[in-house]
């Protein structure tokens, strides 16, 4: 069992002291509670001896003043141990969070978000389930039995040993039904994350399956992971229900014993009538703890099964973080980049995607980049703030190695617009000023009019106001990237990347946009990946990358001059450009 909750210790230990306080409540609320059938069976003994109802008062009091405390015991246990499962859900809920942030493009690449989702909030409440109802029905079950056994063998250990005997087939059905409990909730929790995955991944994607109309056949497959997530619960059903009936049936069995044996003791005077029905009383106290049993097993199984998968992702080790020795004394970044010899391959069994890769580019520098698809533009530009980690010693920013800089200084010292220009659902203001914490609306304005994106803003109902859908959904592409570009800029950044950011944008304002930037870029380092030539031709060096390396580089009118790959780019889009004029 330790080693099952072993991730909960932790989290236990940091509330010790209310769920110390808590389970002294569930004791004393149960000792109390077990002291009512004694003190019944009294009163039944003294009315049959005095024969006056005047005797039942004292006995009335009693029973009145514990069952009051009682009550106030059990208040606070449920508010001290159900409110702690909930803080521990928080804590929990918010480390798991924190923990994926921290880890690296790659395990996102081979997680499903949907997985992710179910395990952040399925498997989360399964814990948050067994942390708090069942460690204090579990806690209540071992002392309701500790305190009313003795009390039993004091009326009769002759009726308690056989009452018993039923009960001596427990362990072993537990030993049967918890393991199998918990790979059937296992296999539950699997399937429901197949379901949430596929879920979430068409509703993202709903366009494309409209626009398909792969409509029925989406249904079709969400169906059969349906049927499948139905089929592995009732394979679950199946066991825990049995497991109550026969709980049940074993309480059942034991009551038959007191009942019969009971009163062949009360006819023959060994026991009174009193003790009978307090001891009949806590045999029935007794049934509810064997019940409570088996919910706690299946809260067990559930929340260990459960914790599985979410230590799973805990104790997955980002990839990428700062290392010991890291330069904690930078000054502020100038933005000097250099590349020594850097290859790079995704993973240690496939091709390099960069390959002996040497520039060095210089303070306030802009460098262009283009290439053919998969000629490893967009990983070079990943790998200067460590969106993917470089070897040691290839890669160095102002002189210090980009593994020796905190992640935080490196990060928030470059501006990037990613090829794929992910907007978070919010209005317009915020997602613009999305990197900085406070943000003035000049500032703001600013970038938006340097983006070209002002005058559209101003279309829409709410303006700078405007909430935009799920991933900018409500947006063209063109908007999209001029916010994410507005959104990068913000931040004046000391160095700017801008992958392939103009994709979206017609030439015209493609070249509006660049007038503003110019003076914007002539302040930072620039790095602008793109297969435009107009969007290349200002900048201070161009390379042409093939094959993860430097094919061709110089100024736009040397490469020209080469008359090499870049030149034919250059010829194929003005001729592209002289077919377009004549249309």
């Amino acid at each position: 069992m330790v080693n099952r909750i072993k991730p909960l210790i932790p989290y236990l230990a940091r509330y010790r002291g209310v769920l110390g306080a808590g389970f002294f409540f569930v004791i004393l609320g149960s000792i109390l509670g077990l002291m009512g059938p004694r003190i019944l069976g009294w009163a039944i003994d003294a009315i049959r001896g005095a024969g006056s109802r005047s005797v039942l008062l004292p006995y009335v009091l009693l029973l009145l003043s514990i069952e009051a405390a009682a009550a106030i015991f059990i208040y606070y246990q449920r508010t001290l141990l159900l409110g702690t499962s909930r803080k521990i859900d928080f804590d929990l809920r918010n480390d798991l969070f924190a923990h994926l942030l921290s880890l690296p493009f790659s395990f996102f690449n081979r997680q499903k978000t949907g997985d992710i989702m179910a395990r952040a909030t399925n498997d989360m409440e399964a814990v948050r389930m067994f942390v708090g109802p069942g460690l204090w029905n579990g806690v209540e079950l071992v002392v309701m039995v500790a305190v009313a056994l003795p009390i039993m063998f004091t009326i009769s250990p002759l009726l308690t040993l056989y009452s018993l005997l039923p009960m001596t087939v427990l362990p072993i059905l537990v030993l049967v039904v918890s393991p199998m409990l918990h790979g059937r909730f296992t296999a539950v929790q699997e399937q429901f994350s197949e379901l949430s995955a596929h879920a979430q991944e068409n509703l993202n994607g709903i366009r494309v399956v409209k626009s398909f109309t792969r409509e029925e056949s989406v249904l079709d497959r969400f169906r059969a992971l349906n049927r499948e997530y139905v089929e592995r619960n009732m394979g679950l059903v199946r066991i825990y229900g049995s497991f109550f009936p026969l709980l049940m049936g074993i309480a059942a069995l034991g009551l038959i014993i007191v009942v019969w044996l009971g009163g062949r003791q009360v006819i023959r005077g060994v026991i009174t009538l009193g003790d009978m029905v307090a001891f009949t009383q806590y045999h029935a106290l007794l049934t509810w703890p064997m019940i409570a049993l088996g919910w706690v097993i299946n809260l067990y199984e559930r929340g260990t099964a459960s914790l599985v998968r979410i230590a799973e992702i805990l104790e997955t080790e980002p990839e990428i973080r700062d290392e010991e020795g890291v330069k904690t004394d930078l000054g502020p970044v100038r933005g000097e980049i250099e590349f020594r010899n850097l290859t790079f391959s995704y993973d240690e069994d496939s091709d390099p995607v960069l390959r002996e890769f040497d520039l060095r580019i210089p303070v306030g520098a802009t460098v262009g980049i283009t290439g053919p698809t998969g000629s490893g533009k967009s990983t070079l530009l990943n790998l200067i703030p460590r969106l993917f980690q470089p070897e040691r010693g290839q890669i160095f920013l102002d002189g210090v190695d980009v593994r020796d800089i905190p992640l935080q200084t490196l990060r928030r010292a470059v501006g990037m617009v990613p090829q794929e220009s992910f907007l978070f659902s919010e209005s317009i203001e915020e997602s613009i000023s999305f990197g900085i914490d406070r943000p003035g609306q000049d500032e703001v304005l600013e970038v938006a009019l340097l983006s070209q994106i002002h005058a559209e803003i101003l279309e829409f109902p709410d303006q700078y106001g405007e909430t935009i859908g799920e991933r900018g959904v409500t947006l063209s592409g063109g908007q999209k990237q001029r916010i994410a570009l507005s959104r990068a800029v913000i931040r004046k950044p000391a160095i700017l990347i801008l992958d392939d950011a103009f994709s979206s944008v017609d030439t015209n304002t493609e070249e509006a946009i660049l007038d503003r930037l110019r003076d914007i870029m002539s302040e930072r380092t620039s790095l602008i990946v793109s297969h435009r030539v107009s969007t290349l031709r200002d900048a201070d060096l161009i390379i042409y990358l093939e094959d993860g390396r430097i094919a061709e580089q110089g100024t736009h009118a040397e490469l020209v001059g080469r008359e090499g790959r870049y030149a034919e780019i250059v010829e194929r889009q003005a001729l592209m450009e002289e077919l377009e004029s004549l249309e």
